[in-house]
């Protein structure tokens, strides 16, 4: 005869039993396949490359390198004559607003002291009237 499929079966303690140990080895099966791909190095290209030296067919020669060498040199002196135009106007401006400044500074101390006599001029006709 033959058997029934529930005397075949292990026990039901035993598979649980075992139900977190395999999950447990799969675990480490999994962290172990990530440290060791983490331990694999990546090579970095760069490009072009500094470590490889051609020649190179098409350079500039001696005499057009001069040449924008003086044309450069042409702009960069335009260039500084014209900044130390700007700053000379400039200059120049801030020194009259320097005058202005001072002549102002000059009225207004001048103002005050003139303000002040007025005002104790005041103070005594005020005194006389009421004494």
């Amino acid at each position: 005869m033959m058997p029934i499929l529930g005397d075949e079966m292990p026990p039901v303690n035993i598979i649980w039993n075992w139900v977190p140990t395999i999950c447990a080895m799969i675990a480490a099966l999994a962290t172990l396949g990530l440290w060791l791909n983490s331990r694999k190095t990546s090579r970095m290209e760069v490009v072009p490359s500094p470590l490889v030296i051609k020649a190179e067919d098409d350079f500039v020669h001696k005499d057009e390198f001069e040449k924008y060498v003086s044309e450069y040199r042409r702009s960069l002196n335009e260039i500084e004559k014209d900044r130390l135009d700007a700053s000379g106007r400039l200059h120049e401006k801030i020194n009259g607003v320097d005058r202005k400044v001072s002549a102002l500074e000059q009225k207004t101390e001048l103002q005050n002291q003139q303000l002040a006599r007025m005002d104790a001029k005041l103070d005594r006709l005020v005194e006389r009237k009421q004494s």
